[in-house]
């Protein structure tokens, strides 16, 4: 059985995962995954999201084109980003997008970008190397 974050009524999980912050996030996420297990879920404000760290099931839904449904809060984004891909909630729509933007990324037009794609890699990686001792650490 799937196991619950929080059973704290209304506020559910703030409790919980406000002790997880960015700079500490490699080490909460393997404690909740323990802890937890491979599927959880979380009641945050009346909302409950179900999280999964089996890739077989993150590659199901994400690849599924029936729960094309947007959270919410996405709404809170059209203004600024409008109503493309990201935003789209219609499978129809969603269809006609994907299918527009599909070609940018096929593999001959990624070629181009090859020597791009490594001169910026050897730039961070020259960025960062100054980090490499272990006695100090970056932000990313």
């Amino acid at each position: 059985m799937t196991e619950g974050v929080s059973r704290i009524p209304f506020i559910g999980s703030f409790l919980i995962l406000d002790t997880m912050h960015p700079d500490n996030f490699h080490i909460r996420w393997p404690q909740f995954v323990q802890r937890y297990g491979k599927i959880f879920y979380s009641r945050i404000i009346g909302q409950t999201v179900v999280v999964t760290v089996d890739h077989r099931l993150a590659d199901a839904l994400l690849s599924s084109r029936q729960n094309l449904s947007k959270h919410f809060v996405y709404h809170f984004l059209k203004d600024w980003l409008g109503s493309g891909l990201l935003l789209s909630s219609g499978q129809w729509t969603w269809q006609q997008m994907r299918k527009i933007i599909t070609p940018t990324f096929h593999f001959q037009i990624l070629e181009q970008f090859i020597e791009i794609f490594d001169r910026q890699a050897d730039t961070i990686i020259n960025a960062l190397n100054k980090f490499s001792d272990g006695q100090q650490y970056v932000n990313i």
